[in-house]
């Protein structure tokens, strides 16, 4: 039985989901390419607030209220919940550039949400004066965070291969597979330019490893399970 005070959910065919930097805004891109209303969390209309049809937002990964940017997943359910990934070695240091440069915001939502990702970590003004220590918080983000999306998604896509791979749940959604529309969206779409004007960091497995062993090889079998070649 409800009541006056409960929450009204309202539904949504898509949600695009997983770790910033993942490719979400790309995505939004594709769908809205070949016929869906789908905005991005960035606060630059018409993006910011809800498309008709859905909308590609990391923050919507977790069930929390007042995320920094976009609607909060907790008022809204999905038909259909992509849950994008990207290799590791070349996300995981893009991801420290953007803790370098993110406000407090961003990182609260994260470890707040999430609090394996900042356990045991300094707080966050002292992880942005170190390099290694941005490395770490990056890459307990991604694993953490990832395995919170992988919950409640109906699809995981390489973001590399996500020209090939949105044909399945095209398919499902019973949305024409436009390869040609689809191409027609350069793949270099992405927030990082927003995030750093600096050149990508590099990360090797040996350096990961040195930093924090047991991680590392965790992420590593995430890796394997998520089809990426080591």
């Amino acid at each position: 039985m409800t009541t006056m005070n409960d929450p009204v959910i309202k539904n949504r065919k898509l949600l695009i989901t997983g770790c910033g930097l993942s490719g979400t805004q790309y995505s939004s891109k594709v769908f809205q390419a070949i016929g869906l209303k789908i905005t991005h969390e960035q606060p630059i209309p018409p993006n910011g607030q809800m498309g008709m049809d859905g909308i590609a937002s990391w923050y919507m990964a977790v069930p929390a209220p007042d995320p920094p940017f976009g609607p909060s997943a907790c008022d809204w359910a999905f038909d259909y919940i992509i849950h994008l990934v990207k290799h590791p070695l070349e996300v995981i240091p893009s991801t420290a550039q953007f803790i370098l440069r993110a406000d407090h915001r961003n990182w609260l939502y994260m470890a707040n949400n999430i609090p394996e990702i900042a356990l045991g970590l300094p707080n966050f003004d002292i992880i942005r004066k170190k390099d290694t220590l941005l490395m770490v918080a990056a890459a307990r983000y991604r694993y953490f965070w990832n395995l919170e999306t992988a919950k409640k998604a109906t699809y995981r896509l390489q973001v590399e291969h996500f020209r090939k791979q949105v044909a399945s749940p095209c398919e499902s959604m019973d949305i024409t597979y436009d390869r040609k529309l689809i191409d027609a969206i350069p793949n270099t779409i992405n927030q990082r330019s927003i995030c750093t004007s600096e050149k990508p960091w590099l990360l090797s497995w040996q350096t990961l490893g040195a930093l924090d062993f047991q991680l590392s090889q965790s992420i590593k079998e995430l890796t394997n399970i998520y089809n990426y070649i080591q």
